[in-house]
C-alpha cells in the first residue's frame, strides 16, 4: 500500500485541481454574512426543534460529567447546531488578580478542544459587571473588573489555545468611562475604561417593551445601535443579541407577552442591525411566568425566513454521481448537490469532526443533519450519515427556517463514483502515480507497468468498523467487497481499496496496470457489487 501522503497533498492542492465531487473551489471559502440565530438554556431534547426552525446555535449550561457532555455534544451533532457551552457551577477562581482553573474545567476544555467543530464559544459569565458569579451579589461598583476578564480568558486560552469566550453583559458601554452607569456611580472607576479582550463574543440586550407593555421598538434599536457598535468597535468582539421575549412580573417591564407579529417586527429590526447573532430569551426556564416553549407559533418568527425578501433554497433534479438523474448514493459516501439560494456566501469546513451546519445552511436526510464539507449558493458537497442505512430517503436543504423543496434520495449498499477533474479540456482521473506521489495528467502520465492510486466514493462498509459520520477513516483498512479496476476495458490488478486515511468518505485503490497495455489515453473506471462507477482518462507512457 503506498500513495497515502500523496493523497493528501494533492487534495490539498486547491489551486491546481477541481474535483467536481469534492468541489476543493471550497478553499476559497469566505464568512458567511448573515447573523445566525441561536437560543439560551436548550437541552438536547430541543436541538431537533431547533434545527427545525433553522437555529445554528444553542446556549447550554453543563454539570462536570464528562458523560453529559458527550450525551449533549453527540446530540448536537446529530442535529446540525453548535454550542455556546459552559460549566455550572463555574470551575474558575479568583485570588489576588489570578485565575485558577479547576480540575473540572480543564478537562471540559480539552473535551471541548476535541471537538471544536461543535464549540461556537465557551460560556464563561451571566452579567459578570453587575453579578459576582461566585456570591450572586450585585453591585453598581461593579464585580468582575474588564481586566480580571482578560485574565480569565487568557487562562482559559492556556488550556484550549484556540478558544472563543463568551459572556452575557447587557449594556457594556454604560460601565464605561463617560457612561450613564460611570457618570452616576463614581465609584465604578476605572474599571471598564478598555474593555478590549474581555470576551470574543459579548451578548448585549435592551427589552423592547416598557412596564405598561408598550412596544418601544425605536428607543430599544437606538440603545442597541449603541452597544453593537461598542462590542465591535471598543471590545474588538462579536455582538450576540439577546432577543427577549418573555413575560416577566417581577422585571419591572412588561408583563405581557408579545404577539407573533410583534415578535416578527423586533426579530426582523433586530437583524437590520447586522450582530454576530440573535440568542433567543428564554427557552424552558422556569424561573419566569411563562416562556415561548409554550407559544411553538412565535418560534417561526423568529429566523431570518420570517422577514422580508427571505429566499427559500431549491434543489435542481439531480445530485452528483454517475447518472445525475438516477439519485443514488451508499453511506458514508459524498455527494454534490446543486441548485440556488442554499447561501449567502461561500464556505467550507475547517477540519474534522465535520459540522452538520455551515452558517445558516443544514442538508436533512431523512430529516437527520447531514455531515458538511462545502456549501455555496448554488453547490453543498455533503456526506451521507453512516448511519443512514439503505433505503429510500428525503433530501432538503435548510437555510435559516427556510426549507428546500424535497428530493428522493435511494441509499444503496454501494454507488461507486471516481474522483475526476479538468485538465487542459480533458476530464482526468483523479490519480497519482504510488511510486512517487506525483499526480498523473497528459503531461506526467504513468508508466505502462506502473501502479495507480485512484479516489473514490461510495465503496461501502469497511471489513472493520467504520467511522462515525463526519469522522475520517484514522487508518487503512479495506472495504467488505470485492472491486475490480478496468482500464481501456482491460482489467487492472487491484492491490488495495479501502480507507484513504484522513479523509471522511475518501476511499483508495491501488491498481497495477493491465499487462500489455500501450501508451495512450485511457477510461478508468472502477465495478463492485454489480455497479460500473463514472469514468475518467488516465495517461499512460
Amino acid at each position: 500500500m503506498t500513495g497515502y501522503a500523496g493523497a493528501q497533498r494533492w487534495i490539498a492542492e486547491c489551486g491546481q485541481f477541481m474535483l467536481k465531487r469534492l468541489a476543493l473551489a471550497a478553499c476559497l471559502a469566505l464568512p458567511l454574512a448573515a447573523a445566525e440565530t441561536g437560543t439560551h438554556w436548550a437541552g438536547p431534547g430541543d436541538f431537533a426543534q431547533l434545527r427545525n426552525l433553522g437555529y445554528q446555535y444553542a446556549v447550554v449550561s453543563l454539570g462536570s460529567g464528562e458523560a453529559e457532555w458527550k450525551t449533549v455534544f453527540d446530540a448536537a451533532d446529530v442535529a446540525g447546531i453548535r454550542l455556546i457551552a459552559g460549566v455550572y457551577p463555574p470551575p474558575y477562581t479568583l485570588s489576588n488578580g489570578a485565575w485558577t482553573i479547576s480540575a473540572t474545567g480543564q478537562r471540559f476544555l480539552r473535551y471541548a478542544a476535541g471537538r471544536a467543530s461543535t464549540v461556537k464559544a465557551v460560556f464563561g459569565f451571566n452579567e459578570p459587571y453587575w453579578t459576582n458569579p461566585f456570591t450572586g451579589s450585585t453591585s453598581y461598583c461593579g464585580n468582575l473588573s474588564a481586566s480580571e476578564l482578560r485574565g480569565l480568558r487568557t487562562a482559559i486560552r492556556g488550556v484550549w489555545a484556540e478558544a472563543k469566550v463568551y459572556h452575557d453583559i447587557g449594556t457594556p458601554s454604560v460601565w464605561a468611562p463617560g457612561g450613564t452607569l460611570r457618570k452616576q456611580y463614581g465609584c465604578i472607576g476605572d474599571k471598564y475604561a478598555d474593555q478590549t479582550g474581555v470576551a470574543d463574543y459579548v451578548g448585549i440586550w435592551v427589552y423592547p417593551f416598557d412596564k405598561n407593555g408598550q412596544y418601544t421598538k425605536a428607543n430599544a434599536l437606538s440603545l442597541l445601535s449603541i452597544e453593537t457598535a461598542y462590542a465591535r468597535e471598543q471590545m474588538k468582539a462579536e455582538p450576540v443579541i439577546l432577543g427577549q421575549s418573555f413575560l416577566c412580573p417581577n422585571c419591572g417591564e412588561a408583563t405581557r407577552f408579545p404577539t407573533v407579529a410583534e415578535l416578527q417586527d423586533w426579530n426582523c429590526a433586530l437583524r437590520g442591525l447586522k450582530p454576530e447573532s440573535i440568542s433567543w430569551y428564554v427557552w424552558q426556564q422556569d424561573i419566569y411566568a411563562d416562556y415561548l416553549s409554550r407559544h411553538p407559533t412565535h418560534w417561526n418568527a423568529t429566523g431570518p425566513a420570517a422577514c422580508p425578501g427571505a429566499v427559500v433554497p431549491q434543489l435542481k433534479a439531480g445530485v452528483a454521481g454517475a447518472g445525475l438523474t438516477e439519485n443514488l448514493s451508499a453511506p458514508g459516501a459524498l455527494l454534490s448537490l446543486y441548485g440556488s439560494d442554499f447561501s449567502q456566501q461561500t464556505a467550507a469546513t475547517g477540519g474534522y469532526p465535520l459540522p452538520r451546519t455551515l452558517g445558516e445552511t443544514v442538508v436533512l436526510i431523512n430529516g437527520v443533519a447531514a455531515p458538511l464539507y462545502f456549501v455555496s449558493p448554488g453547490q453543498i458537497n455533503v456526506q451521507v450519515p453512516w448511519e443512514s442505512g439503505t433505503g429510500e430517503f428525503f433530501l432538503q436543504v435548510r437555510r435559516s427556517g427556510a426549507v428546500s423543496n424535497a428530493l428522493m434520495l435511494k441509499v444503496e449498499g454501494v454507488y461507486p463514483s471516481l474522483f475526476t477533474y479538468s485538465y487542459k479540456s480533458i476530464e482526468l482521473a483523479a490519480a497519482l502515480n504510488a511510486a512517487t506521489n506525483s499526480v498523473i495528467t497528459t503531461d506526467s502520465p504513468l508508466p505502462t507497468n506502473g501502479i495507480v492510486s485512484l479516489y473514490a466514493s461510495g465503496l461501502g462498509s469497511l471489513s472493520g468498523a467504520n467511522p462515525a459520520s463526519g469522522i475520517p477513516f484514522a487508518e487503512a483498512g479495506t472495504i467488505s467487497r470485492t472491486l475490480s479496476v478496468k482500464v481501456g476495458g482491460a482489467l487492472a490488478s487491484v492491490l488495495y481499496a479501502g480507507a484513504a486515511p484522513g479523509f471522511a468518505g475518501v476511499y483508495q485503490v491501488n491498481a497495477r496496470m493491465p499487462e500489455g497495455l500501450g501508451p495512450g489515453n485511457y477510461a478508468v473506471w472502477i465495478e463492485i457489487g454489480g455497479r460500473a462507477s463514472n469514468g475518467g482518462i488516465l495517461a499512460v507512457r
